[in-house]
């Protein structure tokens, strides 16, 4: 795990300033999840498949014409990385 080492005269508001950037990119990842949940849910409404099945078509014959259903897929794999990032950043630690 790589370590970040902070050299300041002002511990508590540097601890206090990188606290916050921290819980501000949670909840920026958090805001990025949950508004490509909801694209994903309207593309699933839109045409009554699931993101799944749509993935499994991938497999078979996908329609590559449908502008759509590659920017489903491009959701898809944002949330992926979202949640990735989330996890990297809900493992961070502040040692004093």
């Amino acid at each position: 795990m790589p370590k970040l080492k902070i050299l300041n005269s002002q511990n508590e508001i540097v601890v206090d300033l990188v606290q916050s950037a921290i819980n501000n990119e949670r909840k920026l990842i958090n805001h990025g999840i949950n508004r490509t949940k909801f694209r994903l849910k309207e593309y699933e409404k839109k045409y009554g498949f699931s993101t799944k099945k749509l993935l499994n078509s991938l497999k078979e014959d996908f329609d590559d014409s449908n502008l759509d259903f590659s920017d489903w897929i491009g959701e898809y794999k944002m949330l992926n990385a979202l949640k990735k990032q989330k996890k990297e950043v809900e493992s961070i630690k502040i040692c004093i």
